[in-house]
């Protein structure tokens, strides 16, 4: 649907189209489930608890970690809702990485584009805190749950 193709660093700038503050991390499939164990399941619990005060968080899959990522977009939503009860908005497939790195993870990498700071995509689960107005607020360690005071407490803010 129409989430789904909201892949445009454009579309994400403008204040209309983003009137929650976004949290934006890459998903995880079958074979991080013994290496991340439930994470999923706490993004989806922290976006139940907050998607009504503000808040959204928006999946963005890659394969740029260990071809950890292979499956469909179809897929890869359905192994989400299924397993871990997502319910916030996936978008498709990017590249976080590299020569082909997406427009979106541009923005969120090059301190030139966002205006806080230049950072690399670590691995899976890492964190862009973007505030109402488009701007890059955070940028969090992927081994940071979504459940961690410093998360918790700018989304409340």
């Amino acid at each position: 649907g129409e989430a789904r193709d909201l892949k445009r660093l454009d579309v994400i700038k403008k204040k209309q189209d983003v009137e929650a503050k976004l949290m934006q991390w890459i998903s995880a499939d079958e074979q991080r489930k013994a290496k991340y164990g439930d994470v999923l399941s706490t993004y989806a619990d922290i976006y139940k608890q907050y998607k009504d005060k503000n808040f959204v968080i928006v999946g963005f899959p890659a394969n740029n970690f260990a071809s950890q990522e292979p499956g469909s977009d179809k897929e890869i939503g359905e192994f989400c809702q299924r397993n871990y009860g997502v319910s916030f908005p996936m978008m498709s497939k990017i590249s976080v990485k590299g020569d082909d790195m997406d427009k979106v993870y541009q923005f969120l990498t090059q301190k030139s584009k966002n205006g806080l700071k230049d950072s690399e995509v670590e691995w899976n689960f890492q964190k862009y805190l973007i505030d109402e107005n488009g701007h890059l607020a955070k940028v969090i360690a992927p081994q940071t749950l979504p459940t961690d005071p410093e998360i918790v407490n700018w989304i409340k803010s």
